[in-house]
């Protein structure tokens, strides 16, 4: 179970990348948009040698690309073989920006 709490910006998101022991099979299910994931989990570089760097966030769309690319890599790491459930306990205490993200993933969820 991961619980939000009042940490860094996107804590449960970090928790979880980095408590996954099939990392490896999860980022390849989640290529397309990784290098939006590295501004949060620099660690995947080192996974992807060949990612282009992420565009600078203040272009038109960039948030969006940023949200789309963080919800791939989530989806991914909570898909697989024993896929894995999502709990937010005491998402009240969340940050604004894991709240953000959060509500995007939600509204784009599909089946």
């Amino acid at each position: 179970m991961i619980a939000l709490a009042r940490r860094a910006a996107f804590a449960a998101l970090l928790d979880i990348a980095r408590g996954r022991a099939d990392l490896d099979d999860a980022l390849d299910q989640a290529r397309q948009g990784l290098s939006e994931a590295t501004r949060l989990l620099p660690e995947l570089a080192a996974h992807f040698p060949d990612l282009p760097a992420p565009p600078p966030l203040d272009g038109p769309g960039a948030q969006s690309r940023f949200f789309e690319g963080v919800s791939r890599l989530l989806l991914a790491l909570l898909a697989g073989a024993r896929p894995g459930v999502l709990f937010l306990d005491d998402a009240h205490c969340a940050d604004e920006a894991s709240l953000d993200l959060l509500t995007y993933l939600v509204r784009r969820l599909r089946g």
